[in-house]
């Protein structure tokens, strides 16, 4: 009700008017209120902007708390000082512990956080834990990016012709290899003979540069997260590409010529190149939904007819 409150206010705002919706998570607005907006994300601050909202709200914090708090909190200074009040220095130094051990769990120091963000009713110990742990795999994420650094020095070599067809023989193993996938997934296996293995299955078949990404892979024991690897990959090189992705919804499959002028339609908006993925849901009785990455476009006659039902039973 609060949704379709607000798309009725966002169909007939008043003239003038800028209207900025503050919302946790997008995915779960309706379409019809997403195709209606521009998303615009507020990133967490760097570590000069951060200093300076804390000096502002505590001007006395002396610097090594400030640097726990930054830790702790990801940049965000609201969320800092309710880590804070949470104990969030000592569940981040617990939740790093605990990755630090992977692929080992030490179950003892995970059922001491269970019981740590669960000993009490308030529901904010358990978020804070998410905060926490969201924080700490970004981080480890942003420190081994190897994914980054092999196509940054693909790039800088000249070699970017070949990466794609590389990534795509590794996707097909990946889908297609149940024999690989047993390889890239077995913990028994040493971090050397895989090593071995790769060498040998790709040898002649990747570049020099490629192959070592994989052995690098391996030896930091992260193979077994090829496919989702590959898929970062690709999303990376569609930035450097100007490409963004579309998924057309129609209620009947278009011809070839719509299907051509809707892509130039959504090039032209977005300034960039569209690989557009169509698909067919009579649901939608007329019409199609469009979506570029967080926007949406819906001129469906299903969201038609039930925008016209809503001003019915308001009036």
């Amino acid at each position: 009700n609060a949704q379709n409150a607000m798309l009725k206010f966002l169909e007939e705002p008043p003239p003038d008017v800028l209207i900025l919706p503050v919302v946790h998570r997008p995915s779960r607005l309706l379409a019809t209120v997403r195709s209606r907006c521009r998303l615009l994300r507020l990133a967490p601050l760097d570590r000069p902007a951060f200093d300076e909202a804390v000096r502002g709200i505590a001007p006395g914090m002396d610097p090594d708390r400030r640097d726990r708090l930054f830790a702790i909190s990801g940049g965000s200074p609201g969320a800092a000082f309710e880590l804070d009040r949470l104990g969030g220095d000592a569940l981040k130094e617990a939740v790093d512990s605990l990755l630090d051990g992977l692929p080992a769990i030490d179950r003892p120091a995970l059922d001491r956080i269970a019981a740590a963000v669960t000993e009490s009713r308030e529901s904010a110990r358990f978020e804070a834990f998410g905060r926490i742990l969201a924080v700490s795999l970004a981080g480890r994420l942003r420190a081994g990016g190897a994914d980054a650094a092999w196509l940054e020095a693909a790039r800088e070599t000249d070699r970017m012709d070949q990466i794609r067809p590389e990534i795509g023989v590794m996707e097909r193993l990946c889908r297609d290899s149940i024999p690989f996938v047993d390889l890239l997934l077995d913990k028994a296996v040493p971090a050397e003979a895989k090593q071995r293995i790769l060498g040998e299955l790709f040898e002649g078949k990747l570049q020099d540069i490629s192959l070592n990404f994989l052995l690098l892979l391996a030896s930091r024991r992260r193979e077994r997260f090829l496919p989702e690897i590959l898929d970062a990959c690709r999303a990376i090189l569609d930035e450097w590409d100007g490409i963004v992705n579309a998924e057309v919804t129609s209620a009947v499959a278009l011809s070839g010529e719509q299907e051509s002028n809707l892509k130039s339609r959504l090039e032209a908006h977005t300034g960039k190149r569209v690989r557009m993925k169509t698909s067919v849901d009579p649901d939608l009785i007329g019409g199609f939904i469009a979506c570029v990455g967080d926007q949406v476009f819906d001129s469906s006659l299903a969201t038609q007819l039930q925008q016209l039902r809503q001003k019915l039973v308001s009036k």
